[in-house]
């Protein structure tokens, strides 16, 4: 996937991608986030897959996907391609951004 890009509203978060693929199952929207530690740094949580079922984000031909988050804060995505046959596709870029209530 290319061209991904956030628009973000308050607590949603509205995921666009190319795409461009031929062959996939459908598409796979990764999210992590952040948190500051006791002596202030930062420590950055595990991607993890949004899953809607079937293992994917959402079906194939799908390029938006809408993200509510319980709270405000940074958070960051990136989207892959998924083929049910060959996995995950490279991942797009990441884009950080920052939800407020």
């Amino acid at each position: 996937p290319t061209a991904f890009a956030i628009a973000t509203t308050g607590l949603s978060n509205v995921l666009t991608w190319t795409d461009n693929s031929s062959d996939e199952t459908g598409f796979n929207v990764y999210k992590r986030t952040s948190s500051v530690n006791s002596d202030g740094g930062t420590v950055y949580g595990s991607w993890v897959l949004i899953n809607s079922g079937a293992g994917l984000t959402v079906n194939a031909n799908i390029v938006t996907y809408t993200d509510t988050v319980s709270a405000a804060g940074d958070y960051w995505y990136r989207v892959k391609a998924n083929n049910v046959n060959n996995g995950d596709s490279v991942g797009s870029k990441v884009i950080k951004t920052t939800n407020t209530n």
